[in-house]
């Protein structure tokens, strides 16, 4: 349970930790005991308009055109295409947009 986090996105993003010993971390809010597993806790970081971020990075990425075209042919959006909702989007434009990336 200590060894994962759990990335929770929408228009903001947090990221949630559990550990079985509290731990004080400058800039990240908790620990909160049983905040979210029952005897573990808690702490958790995130950042506003992660969302408009993701739709960004995602919307810059050179397969996007390609992958947009693939989605709306198969009667989809892209949120529900590329997350897999459709076998074709193993296709490599979508899987390309899949892809991790960080940008500064």
């Amino acid at each position: 349970m200590s060894r994962r986090l759990a990335y929770i996105m929408g228009t903001s993003a947090c990221i949630m930790a559990t550990t079985s010993a509290p731990r004080f971390v400058p800039g990240v809010w908790g620990p909160y005991y049983s905040g979210m597993v029952p005897g573990f806790w808690l702490n958790e970081g995130g950042q506003s308009a992660a969302g408009a971020a993701i739709d960004h990075l995602v919307k810059s990425h050179p397969a996007y055109g390609e992958a947009v075209a693939v989605a709306h042919a198969a009667g989809m959006e892209i949120p529900n295409f590329s997350n897999g909702a459709s076998s074709r989007a193993r296709q490599a434009p979508v899987r390309a947009l899949a892809t991790r990336h960080c940008l500064p």
